[in-house]
């Protein structure tokens, strides 16, 4: 048994899998499973705290998704969605305080372009709105958009 536990920890998908198990109660898993927290600790800095909030108010809310959509146009350009909703046509960006920057201001502009090329609709969580009331700020940027 425990060397699958740690086999599981091993990978990021494995992390993800225990933080959701647990509910992300980080508390609790830094009381009575150290060695978890150790490990989960650093999947969430490698991803950031939004999307796992994120993934957890889609599975809460039985929403479709896909995690990390790569789309790819016919001119080679690739982009990546933090999460796809296919049953809506609707992308999920995550936005931290990195996409203030004047340089990633931009870079979202021509992301949120190229979705509208594909005729999809853009959801931009800001991180602020999430510190507040994470699945209040989700469901009203979706309900701007929808």
């Amino acid at each position: 048994m425990k060397n699958r536990f740690k086999e599981q920890l091993s990978t990021p998908e494995g992390r993800r899998q225990m933080l959701l198990w647990h509910g992300f109660d980080l508390k609790h898993l830094q009381e009575h499973h150290p060695k978890v927290f150790h490990a989960c600790e650093r999947y969430i800095y490698d991803i950031g705290w939004m999307e796992l909030v994120t993934e957890r108010l889609l599975k809460r809310i039985r929403v479709k998704y896909k995690r990390e959509k790569l789309f790819i146009f016919s001119d080679g350009t690739r982009i990546r969605a933090d999460f796809y909703l296919p049953e809506y046509q609707l992308v999920i960006e995550c936005d931290e305080k990195s996409h203030n920057h004047p340089v990633q201001k931009r870079k979202d502009h021509i992301k949120n372009q190229l979705y509208h090329r594909l005729g999809l609709g853009i959801v931009r969580v800001k991180e602020k709105a999430y510190k507040i009331n994470p699945l209040q700020a989700l469901l009203s940027a979706i309900s701007k958009v929808a």
